[in-house]
Order: structure tokens, then sequence, then C-alpha cells
């Protein structure tokens, strides 16, 4: 790292370090409760801005200012960012888990602030980093500082500084807070020179300029005595980590210092030990199998870690996920119905009346069930974040992933907007173990209708496309093009099984299989070679910066690694398949006014949001909608054999729970949101049939390759996920079908009824309605146009059901 500030003077360099061992001997005990006072933050913010306010009221319109007061108005602008950082970065929960000196001198106060404040001290407000570094190096090695400490440091430099810096001004009759300040916050006690107040004002604003651009992670990794342990990690692997991942993992080592009585060295020293034990896999020689994974509970063990509170219902919660979520959710369902039929019943209405009523309202009420209880488990679980690797500096030959956008060649204009899209995913992602590939088939049709003049159009842009970007004669574009064939079930020429027929052609055909139908490959043969990893997205997908890398970063990870059962295939540990969050682009055109009001919209579009992290936080995997990456050869193991030619269009779903798919909610990809209501309801009326093909999969048997019949080895979790999408469906149905009846059929004021269906359709912005106050009007309109389309939306889902069945 540039060291931006002069180095120190000789006269006080050689004993830096024999002053932090002596600091360091004298605090020989600890306590961990933190005193709540005794920084005067406020107080010296307040002091920082009268003085500001005097010296401006004094110099307007003179001509020449003292230089040490042109040094503190020229640099204002950082000391009032500095004093709002403080407050941000030591809130109160903070500081009660800082160690605290239990006597001597320093008794009461954070060991960290003293710390820091004789750091100002024996350097005179001199500061450089290599003299910090050293200074606590030195400290460590005989009284080792925790990680919070270490990351509170940076901030309590910079209050001390703020403190010196108010008594120089004071020295200087700018200001009369010292008084005050020295009752809250001690002087500082060893300076080595008397600075004059004014080049102690200039020195204390060149120590805050460099404390603002050193690099505080690195300084951290550099000095932290666990970061040091766990980096000896037996799988190489932590290492190779980014940033937020090891910090998850110090967190963890963190806790468990906390609640117990060892220290976080010995706590890391642990989890190494466990991890260098002779295990056959690296999954359990990486420490991180014993911090972040299943092996967490014999760590625990090892430090006699037990849970407590709040902590303690997690656990019970996660220990048994499936019967903490839908037990609960049948009773949020069921008593409230149960309630409504003795309502109805205390009115006098007949018994199959009721029956009908309480099945009519059963699915409304399941949504508002499902609401409550995510809501609950989203405040009760911490987020489960995968951890991922670092390949910000590159990828290695090991990861080589293929970028692919599947899609129909139909149109003239089609071809340009697929080359600027591949461009742009190049672009925004530049690796050169990264692949772009165009997968094509001709749009349905009753006859072959191959346009060889449009996909020579296709080709040659892609050749150019080489030629612009390409690195030693080589380009990473490919064009790969299938042959339509004839399908009886449709009665027309198409490319096989459509999307996931492209997927696993695809697959074979990086698997050396010579029988696929890709008769066209435009593009460098040998950029297909060794290929791991697919990242599919849509036409219309935006594959933000660096996403790609931070994509192959997690499913490269040992963690998420896919583990299979070598007799069924099934996944039992890991994943084959990781989603990311799917955002709405912002619009590169002029949005219409459907996409205005429906953008981001999670009330009211149940499948562009119908991913919920509820279920990676809870069972530990999560929803495939069709756009993530994949491992080419866990994923071809764990749907081996299982998928039905012909029978499912939408095969996103079942891939996911076949393949365990994880969801990445910290990494994000943008797609455009359907222009016009139209639009919108075409793509409703194919996913609920996708939905709809899987009902079969609720089954004990299902069908499988080649027309047989075979055990449905689906978990009781995964076939809610089928069931719940066919209950979200049909949602908008029933509603319709309790108006209807509430007008014509069901005894009382109709009115009545109509407020109940109309509850129930808006239930889902209710929080928005309540919390978020600024766009209140907007979530109530939107409300009102989905009542407005209730009617029309119930047609189209019913219609899709009805085709499924026919068929």
């Amino acid at each position: 790292m540039t060291n931006t500030a002069a180095p120190m003077s000789e006269k006080t360099t050689p004993s830096l370090e024999d002053h932090a061992r002596e600091l360091a001997e004298s605090h020989l005990t600890l306590k961990r409760t933190a005193p709540f006072k005794g920084l005067g933050r406020s107080s010296v913010a307040k002091a920082l801005e009268n003085a500001h306010k005097h010296l401006v009221s004094m110099t307007d319109g003179e001509l020449t200012m003292p230089e040490a007061t042109e040094w503190f108005i020229d640099n204002y602008y950082l000391i009032r960012r500095v004093t709002r950082q403080i407050e941000k970065d030591l809130p109160l929960g903070f500081i009660r888990n800082l160690p605290v000196v239990a006597s001597g001198k320093a008794a009461g106060r954070m060991r960290i602030d003293v710390v820091a404040q004789e750091i100002v001290a024996q350097t005179n407000i001199e500061l450089d980093l290599e003299s910090l570094q050293r200074y606590v190096d030195a400290y460590q090695q005989v009284r080792p500082l925790s990680i919070a400490e270490l990351w509170a440091l940076p901030t309590l430099l910079r209050t001390c500084i703020l403190h010196q810096l108010v008594r120089y001004l004071d020295k200087l009759h700018i200001t009369t807070r010292s008084e005050k300040l020295v009752n809250e916050y001690p002087p500082l006690t060893t300076e080595r020179f008397a600075l004059d107040p004014s080049v102690g004002v200039e020195c204390s604003i060149r120590a805050l300029r460099l404390l603002d651009v050193v690099d505080w992670k690195v300084f951290f990794e550099n000095t932290n005595q666990v970061e040091a342990i766990l980096r000896t990690d037996p799988a190489h692997v932590y290492s190779q980590m980014d940033f937020e991942t090891c910090d998850s993992y110090r967190k963890v080592v963190e806790t468990l210092a906390l609640a117990t009585n060892h220290s976080e060295e010995s706590i890391a020293h642990i989890a190494i030990n466990l991890a260098a034990e002779d295990y056959p896999d690296e999954r359990r020689q990486h420490v991180g199998h014993y911090l972040v994974g299943s092996g967490r509970a014999l760590l625990e063990q090892h430090v006699d870690y037990r849970t407590t509170g709040v902590e303690r219902l997690r656990r019970a919660v996660m220990r048994w996920p499936t019967v903490s979520y839908l037990c609960p959710l049948a009773l949020l369902t069921i008593i409230p119905l149960i309630v409504l039929g003795w309502l109805l019943a205390q009115n006098a209405m007949i018994g199959w009346k009721i029956a009908v009523v309480v099945i009519v309202v059963a699915i409304p009420f399941s949504g508002l069930a499902v609401t409550i209880i995510q809501n609950f488990l989203a405040r009760l679980l911490p987020p489960r974040r995968l951890p991922k690797l670092d390949l910000t500096k590159g990828m290695s030959s090991e990861v080589r992933t293929l970028v692919v956008i599947p899609t129909l060649l139909g149109r003239e204009g089609d071809v340009a907007s697929m080359i600027r899209q591949l461009e742009l995913h190049y672009l925004s992602n530049p690796d050169p173990q990264l692949q772009f590939a165009l997968l094509t088939d001709d749009i349905d049709s009753k006859e072959i209708a191959t346009d060889a003049a449009l996909l020579d159009r296709l080709d040659h842009e892609i050749e150019a496309l080489n030629t612009k970007h390409s690195v030693q004669g080589h380009g990473p574009f490919h064009l790969l093009h299938r042959e339509s064939q004839w399908n009886p079930c449709e009665n027309r020429f198409m490319g096989w099984e459509r999307k996931r027929g492209k997927l696993d052609e695809l697959n074979r055909l990086l698997r050396d299989d010579t029988t696929t139908s890709y008769v066209r490959h435009v593009g460098d043969p040998q950029g297909l070679f060794e290929i791991r990893f697919v990242i599919t997205l849509d036409s219309d997908t935006q594959l933000p910066m660096g996403v790609a890398h931070r994509l192959v970063g997690a499913l490269a990870h040992p963690l998420n690694s896919a583990e299979l059962d070598p007799l069924t295939g099934r996944v039992i540990a890991g994943y084959t398949i990781i989603q990311p969050r799917i955002d709405t682009a912002p619009s590169g055109t002029r949005p219409t006014w459907f996409s205005r009001i429906f953008t981001g919209d999670v009330g009211f579009d149940i499948y562009t949001h119908a991913v919920s992290e509820t279920y990676q936080d809870l069972f530990g995997s999560g929803i495939y909608c069709g756009k993530g990456i994949y491992e080419i050869d866990s994923f071809m193991r764990s749907v081996d054999g299982r998928v039905p030619e012909n029978l499912i269009v939408s095969h996103d779903l079942f891939e996911g729970v076949h393949g365990r798919a994880a969801f990445a909610s910290d990494i994000a990809l943008y797609e455009g949101y359907p222009s016009s209501y139209a639009a919108f309801t075409k793509r409703m009326h194919r996913w609920v049939r996708g939905d709809w093909q899987l009902l079969r999969w609720l089954l004990p048997r299902v069908p499988s390759v080649g027309g047989q019949y075979v055990h449905n080895s689906l978990s009781p979790i995964d076939r809610w996920k089928i069931l719940d999408n066919l209950r979200r469906s049909m949602t908008n149905p029933t509603l319709l079908l309790f108006f209807v009846l509430g007008w014509t059929w069901l005894p009382g004021s109709p009115l009545w009824w109509a407020f109940g269906a109309i509850m129930l359709v808006l239930a889902p912005i209710f929080p928005a309605i309540v919390f978020d106050r600024h766009r209140r009007a907007a979530h109530l309109g939107r409300g009102a146009l989905a009542m407005a389309f209730l009617a029309h939306e119930s047609v189209i889902v019913v219609d899709a059901v009805v085709r499924v069945m026919v068929r």
C-alpha cells in the first residue's frame, strides 16, 4: 500500500515498539462491559461546528487569514464528514462488545481507545501507515487485539485527533470547549514534542487525510491474528476467498468467543485443527466447513458453546425446517377458515354453503398465511449468504465458463439485438476463461423454414465480433444453431424440447457427444474445450459488471460444490445451480405506462418476484427461475433419466428441485419488464402452463424417460414448492369466484362480501401501504389496477390450466 504521509522523524521511531509492548503489559486485566459514555462525540462535533461558524463570520470580507484558520476552513468538509462517520461506525451495540481496561490509570476505558490515544501521542499526530502497523504488531506480541477492536481502531484514531484539534483551536482562542472536553475525554499525556497550536491544526488535518485514504481492509488482514490463523486453512481455500466471505468466517469466530471462555485465536486454532484431520474430500478439509457449514456443530461442541434466547429458537426452527414452515402455515390457514365457518353458521347459513365459501377463500387465506410466515422467518433467520472465491483478478482454467443466450432466430431485427447483448456481456465481464455463445433455433413452424440469409448474417456478425475482440488470434464468441425436427405432439418442425433441449444438447456437446442436433458452429472450437460451468441468460437479461466472476466464484467454492449420492444421483450437499436475484433493469428506452406502474411491484406480479429468500435461509436451497449458473457434470447427473420428453414446458423449477438450486440474494441480474399488458399476460399464460405440467410430481410415482414411471424422490418441501406455485396461480380465479358468489348467491349484503374480497386482493400491499408512506398513493394505484385486471387475468389462468389438463 502506498504511504501517503511523510515518514516519522528518526527520533521517534526506535521506541514505538517498546512503548507498545509496555502499554500491552500494563493491560493485565480486562472486562467486557464497555462504558456508555466517555468518547465525547457529540461535544467535539458541536465544538468544531461552532468554531467553523465563528471563523467564517470573523473572516468574512477580510483579505488574509491566519494559516491555521485557512487550514481549518478549507478542510472543514473533511472534518464534518469524519464526525458523521464516527457516529455511524461506533454504535452503542458495537461499543458494548469492546474490552475495557479493568485496572491502572486507564481503568474503565476501552482498551482500543487507550491504544489509539497512545498511537497519536507517540507519533505527535504525525501518523504514517508503517508506524501505525508496527505499533499494533508490537502491542499484539504481548496482548492480541480482538477483531472488533481492530475494526474500531481507525474510528477511535479519528476521534482522538478531533479532540486534539478542538484543543489546538481552543489555544488559538477560536473555541472555548476545552473544560468540558477534558472531563469527557482525557488529553494526550505523552506527546513527544509540544506542538505550536497552528502546527497542531495542520498536523491534525493531515492525519485525518491519511486515515481517509488508508485501505483498512488490507490493514486489518495484515494485523489481525485470527486472520493469520485462518489463512493456514488445510484446503488452501481461505486465502482465495473474497473479503465478504472471509469476514463471515471471522464473525463466527467472534460470536463464539463472546459466548464462551475461549479467545478468538483459540477458536480459530480449534477450527483449523478440525480441518487438519485426515478427511477424504476438500469440503471437510476446509476450515469453513466448521465455521459456516455443516461441521459448525462439531466446533461448537469443542468450545462448549450453548445457545440462549432467540438463538435457541432460531436453531430449533432450522433443525426441523419443514415442520417449522408447513405446520404454522397450515394453522394460519385453517384457523381463520374455522372462524369464518363458525361466523357464517351463527348467521344461519346452511352447511354446504359454508363449505363452498370456505373452499373458495382457502387459497387467498393461504396466501396471507405464507406472507405472514415468510415475514416472520425473514426477521428470525439471518440471511444465508453463499461463500465465494475471489476471482476479480482473473479466473483459472479450472473454472472455464460459457455464457449462453438461448433464443429463437426469426426476424431481421433480432440479429442486431442479439449481437449487441452478447458483446455487452463480454465488455462487462472480460476474462480469457469466459466464452460467450448464442444458442439459436428457427421460430416454430409447420414446415422447415430456415432463412439462410438471416443465418449467414448472424455468422458474419459473430466472426466480426471475434475479429474485433480477438486475443492472439482467438475470439470468445460463438454461434451454435440447431436443426429443426418434426414433433408429432406439436404437429410442427421445431427445436427439440425448446429451451431445455438447447441446454441439454449443449451439455452433451460440451462433453463430446456428436449426436446432438447442433449443426452449425461459428467460432473457435478450442474455446469450447474443458468448459466446467454454464451461465444461462434470457435475451433481455443484463449481466452487470463483474457478476460472471461472482457467480463462478460462488459455485466453485468447495462448500457449494455439489456432492451426489453415487447410487441415486441425488444432490446430498452443495448445489448444481445458483440462481441470482433478478431485478428490473433500468429502462434504456422510454418506459411504457404499464411498465412504469408495475415495475418492481412484488405484491401483484406473482411470477417475476416468486423467488423467495425464505427457502434459502431456512432450507438451504432456493427456487430456480431459469437464469443463473450451473455445473455441467453434476447438473447432468442430477437430472439424468428424470425428464420425460414433450411433457414439461417450464423446466426451471423441475431442474432446480432435482439439481438443488441455491439462491444468491447478494448477486443480481437485471431484465426488462413486459412493456404492455398483452405481453405480460402472454408470459403469465406460458408460465402457468409450465407450473401445472408439474402437477404429476406431487404423486408417489412420476413419469421419466422412455414413458416409464418411477418412485418420486422429491422431498416434502420440494413438492411444496410445486404445490405453492399452483396455489399462487389460482389466487385470482378464486378471488373472482368469491366476488361473483358474494353478489349473486351468498346470503347477506353483497357489499360486505365485496369488501372482504377487496381486502383479500389488497392484502399483499398492506405492509407497503403502512410502512412506505412516500409511495402510498402509488401502491394504492397498483391495487386499483389489480382489481381492474382481476377478471381478465383469471380467464388467462383458467385457460392455461385447462389447456394443460386437456393435452
